[in-house]
């Protein structure tokens, strides 16, 4: 976790007081608590730097900090922390690395570096580490491989012990640690990427970002002309817009999960062609804005944007740094707190308060599951509650599940438990197949016939599957009552839907090529229907409301599928939902399945 307090172009708050507003003692022993193990305080090098403090004055505020977190138990990444804008009037990034090699700039870095060196000496290496410049702003193929080597070896004068951490050309960036050649250093050098990406999606409302806002995570492609539309004039941001949604609703390159996987995947390639073991990689920073002097993401896009770039970089075995613990736009959804869903997008599950709704599901399930998958289930409850959308379910189920036990609880209530018809099977932490066609040889039911006694009404109704399980022909109804008066399923080349629909089903577009996604319908008004799809917003189907079928036989049931397979991993139903309230369950729903892969 990065804490600032002390650093970051704060020069009028430097000084021990500073640190003990933002880092008391029992804040600090609660991040230990939470699972963290290490911060990484950002040091303001400028004091030093232009003589209004001494060295030592200057160290001894460094120190203060360095301490006060080891006796946590906390390590330390001891990072100088250069400032990259105007806030500072001199000896800013720009112009130290202007006065390289042989400036006043440059020459007063390189000699406090020293002396921050021969200081951390005095440390347990095992337990400090030093991070020797933030961000440089060199482009990639400039001078900053040459510049690092120089301020390294600076370093390894004074300090042959300390772990050194070196970051990247172009602010430490994951294109940017191409730049580096890990045989200038030694096996005690570990390299910093700071990833961001999208700047677009992580930096939405703040600088040159600041028309943009409210990006949804992952990109849904209805969002498209709207975002464009707040960037209408500005060529740069135009295209970066145009490049985060692609082309189309299931454009390959668009930058979801797979492209985000695709920029870990060169820094794994480029340690192994330089022979660095995963430990030495240190995400040591990532992040993405909120709303302070102007709109940024919202809190769903938040904790998906955290909860995908901290999986993919453990999946990788890199370190994972948080930016920030303090701050305005950059601070944890509640300043100075780690909140319960922020907790579970890290991937930790210590001393988490449980929603009454959440302890009350865990009552219900046989084998108690894992710390983590507790944490994940809490935050994804915490997220449908903090939206809205909670209080518009009838049921919820997340059938990827640890057991088949637990898959087939309705998370909303005790009423609704699935239960089996013949044999469909389980697959761990992937849901649930059945088939049959017509012949329903194997589904399950609900229990939960849609009428008066459901939030689901004739004219206000949604229903949503998550089907994962690719198809090679046919279509299908995935989700739906007995007698098909209300339903919704995908198929490889069609959409099933009815919502109280008097004529039986109404076909849709097609949906994706192979038939996955996550598909949701609603009914808000008696003549028409909305539907989305991976949370992008459809073409409205007019169609007038019919009378609910109201008797036992007519239990919401899944899995019924013509001629094919059919696995669903989540499936919900409940009142009608707003196209924004389907876009935040989608990306709900799918930031619980993506924590599943290391909720074991």
């Amino acid at each position: 976790m990065n804490i600032v307090a002390i650093g970051f172009n704060l020069y009028g708050r430097w000084g021990t007081a500073s640190w003990d507003i933002s880092a008391t003692n029992a804040r600090l022993a609660a991040l230990k608590a939470l699972g963290f193990d290490a911060v990484r305080i950002a040091i303001d090098p400028t004091t030093a730097l232009n003589g209004a403090q001494t060295h030592a004055q200057w160290w001894a505020v460094a120190q203060y900090a360095i301490d006060k977190a080891l006796a946590e138990d906390l390590n330390v990444i001891a990072d100088l922390h250069v400032a990259l804008d105007g806030s500072q009037s001199t000896y800013r990034a720009d112009q130290i690395e202007a006065a390289y090699p042989n400036g006043l700039s440059w020459a007063a870095y390189v000699n406090l570096l020293q002396y921050f060196a021969a200081q951390l000496a005095r440390y347990n290496n095992t337990k400090v580490c030093a991070e020797i410049y933030n961000e440089n702003m060199q482009d990639i193929g400039g001078d900053w491989p040459a510049m690092a080597k120089t301020l390294w070896n600076a370093f390894r004068v004074k300090n042959l012990n300390t772990t050194v951490l070196v970051g990247g050309s172009s602010y430490s960036s994951v294109d940017g640690l191409a730049d580096l050649v890990a045989a200038n250093f030694d096996a005690n050098t570990g390299y910093v990427v700071h990833d961001y990406e999208p700047g677009v999606l992580s930096h939405q409302g703040v600088g040159v970002y600041q028309p943009v806002s409210r990006l949804h995570y992952p990109p849904i492609f209805s969002e498209k002309a709207a975002a464009l539309a707040q960037v209408l004039g500005n060529s740069g941001l135009t295209g970066q817009i145009n490049n985060y949604f692609g082309s189309s609703q299931f454009d390959a390159t668009t930058m979801n999960d797979g492209w985000l996987a695709a920029k870990v995947a060169a820094v794994t390639a480029w340690r192994k062609a330089n022979g660095v073991p995963a430990s030495r990689i240190f995400m040591t920073e990532t992040g993405i804005h909120n709303d302070t002097d102007f709109r940024g993401a919202s809190r769903v896009a938040r904790l998906g944007f955290i909860q995908t770039k901290t999986r993919l970089h453990e999946a990788a075995g890199h370190s994972v740094g948080i930016w920030a613990w303090d701050g305005s736009y950059w601070a944890l959804p509640s300043v100075n707190a780690v909140d319960a869903d922020y907790q579970a997008a890290l991937g930790l599950s210590g001393g988490i308060f449980y929603e009454t709704e959440a302890s009350a599901l865990f009552a219900r399930i046989t084998i108690q599951p894992s710390a983590m998958r507790k944490a994940l289930i809490n935050a994804t409850i915490k997220m449908l509650k903090d939206t809205g959308l909670w209080t518009k379910l009838d049921a919820f189920y997340m059938l990827a599940a640890a057991d088949e036990q637990s898959a087939r609880l309705n998370w909303k209530s005790a009423m609704g438990s699935l239960t089996k018809v013949g044999s469909p099977a389980f697959t761990v932490d992937a849901g649930f197949t059945g088939g049959g066609g017509e012949a329903k040889t194997a589904y399950l039911n609900t229990g939960i016939v849609l009428g008066t006694s459901t939030l689901f009404a004739q004219s206000s109704g949604h229903m949503g599957v998550v089907q994962s399980a690719a198809m090679t022909g046919g279509d299908q109804v995935a989700l739906g009552d007995d007698n098909y008066n209300s339903g919704v399923g995908i198929g490889r080349y069609s959409t099933l839907i009815g919502l109280a629909s008097p004529n039986g089903l109404t076909y849709s577009d097609r949906t994706t090529p192979d038939g996955t996604g996550h598909l949701i319908a609603s009914r808000s008004v008696a003549g028409t229907i909305t539907s989305s799809l991976g949370g992008s917003a459809r073409a409205s189907i007019t169609d007038t409301s019919a009378a609910l079928v109201t008797d036992a036989g007519n239990a919401v049931q899944m899995l019924h599928a013509a001629g094919q397979m059919s696995r669903i991993a989540a499936a919900h139903f409940g009142s009608g939902l707003t196209p924004a309230e389907q876009r935040d369950l989608y990306s709900i729903t799918k930031f619980c399945l993506l924590g599943v892969s290391r909720a074991a």
